[in-house]
Order: structure tokens, then sequence, then C-alpha cells
């Protein structure tokens, strides 16, 4: 990347972290499967990819051409309709007259899923073999610039179809697919990689020319890596998992800077920690690497995720780094499809195999997710408002609050305080404080009074049963 760094976003949200204290030695022994052997289904869709670690120049790699003439067919030549009911679930849906294939969008800011309905239905009017379009896109993002309509596919003959493919996205898509969240499916949009990578660049460099913002520039010796943890991914979610530490050693030889790239908006005191140990490891097998944090706005991590010669995504399940790597012509590595799959879309694409700590596996491994202390509660509000009006800051309220508040968050606490007076230092009449609400109560009080940061982080660790270097171990050794 260029010498100017993206700006990491001061918002952040606010959690608090425990988790349940764990028999260290039978995480170290205990896990010894495979990933459930899912990567060698025996459908065409599901090809197993044999990763390596390439240090081919971005010029050199060869940008995916799927050979699909052994399935192709006139469209005039199919004499039975194409039809696919489960196309609905996603809101695509054919239409007979004149006939293409449409699609309903519905845009938030969560991209992955917005981008993977779309991505479905433009691979489906691809092998039904015809025009693709719908009303058009309601969102000022760079989204806005993908295609709202495309023609079919012509050849010097006609126009060309693929039936048995199209009834095999129908019929078998993958074990958990679910149409309205695509890449949880094969067998459509993975034989579309150059429209997705040509496309998805277009629209974002004419977004970032209409609004004063710089596609990121990367040497050639530097990496991006991207990391999804947040509070509804740590052992909460089924499709998501942080993957072991020994992701790093796809790391090529040749990288000698790596950028962290991370949503500081969804960050947690955990996610913090397991990112810092994650360092502290790479920084053990490769301490020729310079490690940049390097978390912007949701459009420049995306950018970075699509325009870096290398990228790395250490965290299982984001469909938002499936949609910007398929767009990236440099080196990927990246855990396989929710359910293992593992579909070939280029010779740079890589799937890797260390494992992946789901909650499922946490669950065998006796594993559970950090229990969260709502600190977005009205009580430990009025306990950082208690302190600023008796002459705290807000940095200086995070650290009492035992470093499980984020300063930005202290701060718009105050900024609402001073500008509405909403929230009251008083405790709130007819609602009962929570034992653990008190008991942070009381440690923050105890806190006030003792000069040793190291003693009171270690009574609350005890006190909430909090044990964070457990996850930090298992992850270091690979389960």
């Amino acid at each position: 990347m260029n010498k100017t760094i993206f700006k990491g976003q001061v918002t952040c949200e606010l959690l608090i972290i425990t988790i349940a204290v764990l028999n260290v030695f039978f995480l170290l022994r205990s896990y010894d499967l495979p990933q459930y052997n899912l990567r060698d289904h025996h459908r065409l869709i599901y090809t197993d990819n044999h990763f390596q670690i390439h240090e081919q120049r971005i010029n050199e790699i060869f940008i995916f051409q799927s050979n699909l003439s052994v399935y192709a067919v006139c469209k005039s030549q199919i004499s039975e309709p194409l039809e696919c009911n489960r196309l609905s679930k996603g809101r695509i849906f054919i239409v007979k007259n004149p006939e293409r294939i449409g699609w309903i969008p519905f845009v938030s800011n969560n991209w992955g899923n917005t981008l993977s309905s779309y991505w479905q239905a433009r691979g489906a009017a691809f092998l039904f073999g015809s025009p693709f379009s719908f009303s058009g896109w309601n969102t000022p993002t760079w989204i806005s610039y993908l295609p709202v309509s495309v023609a079919s596919i012509n050849s010097s003959s006609c126009v060309k179809a693929y039936p048995e493919l199209f009834r095999r996205l129908c019929n078998n898509s993958g074990p958990y697919c679910d149409m309205e969240y695509a890449h949880k499916c094969v067998g459509a949009w993975n034989y579309i990689r150059n429209q997705i990578l040509q496309e998805t660049r277009s629209a974002l460099e004419r977004w970032a020319r209409l609004n004063y913002e710089t596609i990121p520039i990367f040497n050639r010796s530097e990496m991006v890596t991207y990391d999804r943890c947040s509070e509804d991914t740590i052992l909460d979610h089924s499709e998501y998992g942080p993957v072991g530490f020994s992701v790093f050693k796809y790391i090529p030889k040749t990288v000698t800077v790596l950028y962290y790239v991370y949503d500081a908006r969804r960050t947690t005191f955990f996610c913090d920690i397991l990112r810092r140990e994650q360092t502290k490891y790479l920084k053990s097998i490769r301490p020729d690497i310079i490690i940049i944090k390097s978390s912007g706005s949701i459009w420049q991590d995306f950018a970075k995720l699509v325009y870096a010669p290398y990228v790395l995504v250490t965290y299982a399940g984001s469909s938002f780094a499936l949609w910007a790597t398929l767009a990236n012509i440099g080196h990927v590595w990246i855990p396989p499809l929710y359910g293992g799959m593992t579909p070939d879309v280029g010779s740079n694409y890589h799937w890797i195999s260390t494992p992946v700590l789901y909650p499922s596996i946490g669950k065998q491994l006796n594993v559970t997710k950090p229990e969260n202390i709502m600190a977005k509660s009205k009580d430990l509000r009025d306990v950082a408002i208690n302190h600023y009006n008796n002459g705290k800051k807000a940095p200086e309220i995070a650290v009492l609050l035992a470093n499980k508040v984020y300063r930005s968050t202290i701060h718009r606490w105050i900024c609402q305080y001073n500008r509405t007076g909403l929230f009251n230092a008083e405790k709130s009449t007819g609602r009962k404080r929570s034992g653990r609400i008190k008991q942070l109560t009381n440690l923050v009080q105890n806190r006030l009074q003792s000069k040793n940061t190291r003693k009171s982080l270690r009574t609350i660790s005890k006190d909430f049963n909090s044990n964070p270097s457990t996850i930090k171990r298992v992850l270091n050794k690979d389960f």
C-alpha cells in the first residue's frame, strides 16, 4: 500500500466478554477431526483444489475461464422447459415474456448478503441462457454501479445455455444451500468469476472517481489479512469461526508487510485479544514481517480485499470477504464455504484446510461462547456518567471500567448526556440490577481505589470466571 494508510474508524461496538474456565490439556490434545472431509464431494461443482504457495507476479496469474463447452447447447434445442422454484427464495424468478431472469433487490449494510443473491441471479441467467434485469438499485454505495441488465451471451451460431448445470443448481447446490444467502450455495455464481471480477472492479472505480475516494495501491511485497471476529461470530453463529493460527504459514515468503483489516465497529474486547495473540504467533514464525493495523470504512476495507496482491482470510463464514476476493486478480487464501465446499473458481483462489473453530467444534471441545455482560445497559452507563460528573474524562473512565468499554463509546455516552441529559447517574427505579452488573460496579469502585492494574484485572477475570487465554491456546495449537 502507498504511504497513505487508511484511517481506522473511531466508533466501536461496546461489548464485555468472559469465557468459562476449561481444561487446557483436554483442548490441546482432543481435536483430531478433519474438516469433515466434505471437500471431496462427488459432484463436479464441488471440485477440490490442492493449493500451494504461489509467488507469481500479478500479471502472470491465470484468470479463470470456465471450460463449459461440454455442457453448452443452443437455447433453441432445449425441448423441456427449465424451471426452478427454489430460486424464488433468493428473490430470483423466471419471466416468461419476454424471457429473462429477474431479481428483487434488497440492499443493506451487510454487503455480502446483498451481493450473494445478486451474483446468484446473474449466474442463473448465464446458465439459463437468457438476459438478466431488475428494476434498479436503491443505494448510494458502489453497488449501485453494478449492472441492472445484462444481455444473454451469443455465440456465432446461437444463444448458449447450460440446462444440465441449471437443473443441478436447482436440485443439488450444496448441503446447506439457501438461495437468499447464496454464498452457501454452488452451481451458479462460481461459473461467472470473470464477470464478478471485471464488474466489481469497474463499479468500485467508477464510484471512487465520483466520490473522491482513492483506490488502494499496494506493492507486490504487501499482503492483506481479513478478520471477521465480532460478538455474533464468536462461537455463536454456526457458519462463522476463527481459523487456527497456523493459517499464517500460508503467507508467501516474498511478503514483508501485512495489513490487518477488520471492522472496528464490530470488534470486541475478546476479538482484540485474539488479534494480539495472532500477531505474537505471526512474529514468532515470520519476524521479518511488518504488521500494520488497517481498519477503515466499509468501502475502504472491501477495496483492500479487491486490490491487494495477496489476501489471507483468517475467519470462516464472511460473504463480505468472499465477494471482494473473487474480484481479486492476485492470490487469495480463504476458508471453504459453509459445509466444506470448494468450487473451482481459478488458479489464484486457494481454499485452505486449516481447522475452523465453529460452534459445533467448540461444543465437542467444551468451549462455549464467551458470556456477554451487557455493557450497553443503563447500569454501566450510569457508572460512566457518575465518573464523568466527578471530573473523569472518557479515556480515564474506559480504564476505570476495566478496559471493557471503548473510550469512543464512553465519549459517545458523554456527548449524548451533555446534549440531552438522557442518562441519569441515579439508579433507575423499578428495575433490579443483575448480580453481574452489581459485581462489575463493585469491581469498578475497587478499581478506583487501586493503583495495581494487573491485580485488578486478575480479580475481574476471577470474579467473572473469565479466561480469554484458553481459546487463544486452542487456536494457537489449531485445536
